[in-house]
């Protein structure tokens, strides 16, 4: 259940958002594990993965945006999410800041947010936020135990900076991924590969992962990024 503000509510609402991603989750996700979600925005996939890793499992949260970050503890609180450790911050490649953009061309979107590096942005804007930003790899030096089973990422482009700065993470914990990738995905793509990383989409019906190529799934949805294929199991 989410508090009907925010754009990803609106769309839950008016249709089948994202439908063969909430499937995946669904299917993959078991008491005890761990998840990394980054680009949380009010919180959809931190609720679901905080009720279908109970008993024992735990979350683990990035949102930057003020608006999101506050309506997403409002969600986690009203669906008892006690086992999500939630973080106002951007995952990238730096520690520092970055500066978080609204869409121009969009700019009631709340799901449409891009990070920039504060000395190329230009003119600061009045929507303009300063926000705390660190890497993947930098905050699971901090947490105990350094398992991961899934990392389920929308940044809004900036998937390329987030993953190279969780490359030690991916390489030691070899997580599966749920990854949308609007930019730089040439790049991704050679990234991921080079850790041993394949490509793929999840049938509903089938509840299995198919083989994909990364840009053409990347430009219709997320991929599913994983070294071997997967079944659900009744």
């Amino acid at each position: 259940m989410l508090y009907p503000e925010g754009q990803i509510p609106e769309v839950l609402w008016k249709g089948n958002f994202e439908s063969a991603e909430r499937s995946f989750v669904v299917a993959y996700l078991r008491p005890g594990m761990r998840v990394i979600n980054v680009g949380a925005n009010v919180g959809l996939y931190a609720v679901m993965a905080s009720v279908l890793v109970r008993p024992g499992g735990e979350v683990h949260a990035f949102e930057p945006s003020a608006v999101s970050y506050s309506r997403f503890l409002r969600n986690l609180e009203l669906n008892g999410c006690r086992n999500v450790t939630a973080r106002r911050a951007a995952l990238s490649n730096v520690r520092g800041q970055l500066l978080l953009r609204v869409d121009p061309q969009h700019p009631s979107y709340d799901g449409h947010r891009f990070v920039e590096e504060v000395s190329v942005a230009g003119t600061l804007l009045p929507s303009d936020e300063i926000v705390e930003a660190t890497t993947l790899d930098d905050y699971m030096t901090e947490q105990p135990g350094h398992n991961i089973d899934l990392i389920i990422m929308d940044v809004e482009g900036a998937e390329f900076a987030v993953l190279q700065g969780s490359i030690e993470t991916l390489a030691r914990a070899n997580p599966t991924m749920l990854l949308e990738c609007s930019k730089h995905q040439e790049d991704t793509e050679n990234l991921l590969k080079k850790l041993g990383y394949k490509f793929w989409v999840w049938n509903v019906i089938e509840q299995a992962l198919a083989p994909a190529d990364f840009r053409r799934a990347t430009r219709l949805g997320n991929v599913v990024v994983r070294r071997e294929g997967w079944a659900a199991r009744p």
